[in-house]
C-alpha cells in the first residue's frame, strides 16, 4: 500500500489519499466487494476508488475503470465491483489496455503499484474513459450470500468481523427487524448461543453474546467485554441464525 500510495502521490501529489481498510482477509474478493458496497456512498463526489484485491494478479483477467455519476472505480475483473456497480447508473466502463501511464518496469506478482496506482492517478483528471480500452459492457458477477427467512427465523452468514471481534452478518438490518415483529430474539453461531438483541453495547449482558443494529446496515454479532470472534471462532462463511420467539 505504501508504494501504491507513492506511485499515486508523484502523479498528483495535491490529492487526498484516504485508505479505505486494510482489514480484507488475504485473496478474499467477496469480502472486498462488501466492504466497497457498504462504503462508497459516504465519500465526496468525484471520489476514485483504487480496489485491488486480486488473486489473479498477472493473469490475463481485465483491468476494468468504470465511471458512474458521482464516482469512479478501478479493480481487477474478479467480481470486486459488481455489488457496488448494481447500485448506480454506470455511466462508461472500459477495460483497461496497455496504457501509457503504466509503469514501465512491471511485477506480474503486484499489479496494485504497477498498473492499478498509476491509472488511479489519471482518472483523477480524464474526463472520458474511451480512450483506456474496449467498453465492456459486461464484468465478472459476484453475489454477496443472501439471508433467508421464514415465519419464526432468519439464517445469514458472516461476512467480516472488525477489530472488536464484532461479527457483521449478511442479514440486512430493515429484514431483520420485518421478520422480527417487535418479538423475543435468540440465536446460534458454530454451536454457540446468541441471547437477545440490543440497539447498544451496554445495554447487553457482559460476555454475552447479542445481536444489534450495526454501521454497515446489517445485524452484528457482538460480545459485551469481549469479542464474538474469539468466543465462537467464526470465520467468513459461517452460518449463523436468529429466533424469534
Amino acid at each position: 500500500m505504501g508504494q501504491m500510495k507513492a506511485v499515486m502521490s508523484s502523479a498528483r501529489p495535491d490529492v487526498y489519499y484516504i485508505d479505505l481498510t486494510h482489514s480484507v482477509e488475504p485473496q478474499n474478493v467477496l469480502q472486498a466487494s462488501f466492504i466497497l458496497k457498504t462504503s462508497y456512498s459516504y465519500f465526496p463526489r468525484g471520489t476514485v476508488f483504487v480496489c485491488v484485491v486480486d488473486p489473479g494478479v498477472g493473469t490475463s483477467r481485465k483491468i476494468i475503470a468504470a465511471r458512474t455519476r458521482d464516482y469512479t472505480f478501478c479493480a481487477p475483473d474478479n467480481g470486486l465491483l459488481y455489488e457496488t456497480l448494481q447500485e448506480q447508473k454506470v455511466r462508461s466502463q472500459v477495460a483497461v489496455e496497455n496504457a501509457p501511464f503504466f509503469l514501465k518496469e512491471r511485477s506480474s506478482t503486484f499489479h496494485g503499484r504497477d498498473r492499478f496506482a498509476p491509472l488511479a492517478a489519471e482518472l483523477l483528471t480524464r474526463k472520458s474513459l474511451s480512450s483506456l480500452g474496449r467498453p465492456c459492457k459486461r464484468i465478472q458477477s459476484l453475489l454477496l450470500p443472501q439471508p433467508k427467512v421464514s415465519v419464526s427465523k432468519v439464517t445469514g452468514n458472516v461476512l467480516y468481523s472488525d477489530s472488536f471481534g464484532n461479527l457483521v452478518t449478511s442479514i440486512p438490518t430493515y429484514l431483520f427487524e420485518k421478520a422480527r415483529r417487535g418479538r423475543t430474539v435468540k440465536g446460534k453461531i458454530k454451536n454457540k448461543t446468541i441471547d437477545g438483541y440490543t440497539v447498544t453495547y451496554v445495554d447487553a449482558p457482559q460476555k454475552k453474546m447479542s445481536f444489534i443494529p450495526g454501521s454497515y446496515g446489517m445485524i452484528e454479532i457482538f460480545c459485551p467485554g469481549g469479542s464474538a470472534q474469539r468466543v465462537c471462532r467464526a470465520a467468513f462463511g459461517d452460518p449463523c441464525e436468529a429466533v424469534f420467539v
